[in-house]
């Protein structure tokens, strides 16, 4: 699911709300979500998880074509913890869907 999706998808569970209101209520949800992990700081939604932010070291790294080593500078990286209610859920519906062996 994409966006665009989403902002459709929820615009048709609640026809009080304009396309308009709910577009701007996802963006505003997501800006401060990353105003947030860009201050390094954590955002928990129970249920769903929790974004945080981790300092990846500087390593030493080759380039692949000319095996010349290069310097990767160290970077802060967003990770994603899922919750229990997520992993629950995503788990049971994977009941329903069984993985089948390829041949």
């Amino acid at each position: 699911m994409i966006k665009s999706e989403l902002i459709n998808k929820i615009a048709k569970q609640f026809p009080n709300l304009t396309h308009l209101r709910v577009e701007e209520a996802i963006n505003a949800i997501l800006e401060n979500i990353i105003d947030e992990l860009a201050n390094i700081g954590h955002v928990e939604i129970r249920g769903f998880g929790s974004f945080f932010v981790k300092n990846r070291k500087a390593i030493m790294g080759r380039n692949p074509k000319t095996g010349e080593a290069l310097l990767i500078k160290a970077r802060h990286v967003v990770r994603f913890r899922t919750g229990k209610e997520l992993k629950k859920r995503v788990d049971d519906s994977s009941s329903q869907y069984p993985i089948q062996k390829l041949l």
